[in-house]
């Protein structure tokens, strides 16, 4: 895992099943994407999509500034290919995909600021539930 963020899940375990809280934390950059963040949150959500007693999945970004702010502009900055491009956004589509598969519904908490690539995930979950603070952009 890479050390600017991580991606905590938390287990609540209710008469019907579990409910799994996904929080991606990479508040000190508004939880931007990057590579490492992109494929650990998609293996996060083909593990959970293999537990049998799993009924929902909220899913979340830390720090109540952003959801998630996008890609991570430092990241972009320094691709030199178009070929590199196009593996950020594989890199992203599969994510969406890993949510789309999961076999429960995979609720969307969105705070603060959800732009670009976040707004592409938060469109992949089932629900999306938005504070009166959040704000959607896509460049």
């Amino acid at each position: 895992m890479s050390a600017d963020h991580k991606i905590e899940v938390k287990r609540e375990t209710r008469d019907g099943g579990v409910v799994a809280h996904v929080i991606y934390d990479y508040a000190r950059r508004l939880n931007v994407l990057n590579p490492a963040s992109l494929v650990e949150l998609t293996e996060t959500f083909l593990a959970l999509a293999k537990e049998d007693d799993l009924r929902v999945v909220v899913f979340s970004g830390a720090g109540g500034k952003a959801f998630i702010g996008g890609a991570d502009i430092n990241h972009m900055a320094k691709m030199r290919h178009p070929d590199e491009g196009r593996a950020f956004i594989t890199l992203v589509h599969k994510l969406c995909q890993s949510i789309r598969d999961c076999p429960v519904p995979v609720i969307c908490r969105l705070e603060g600021y959800t732009l670009g690539a976040g707004l592409e995930v938060a469109a992949a979950c089932d629900l999306r539930i938005a504070t009166d603070d959040a704000h959607f952009g896509m460049p």
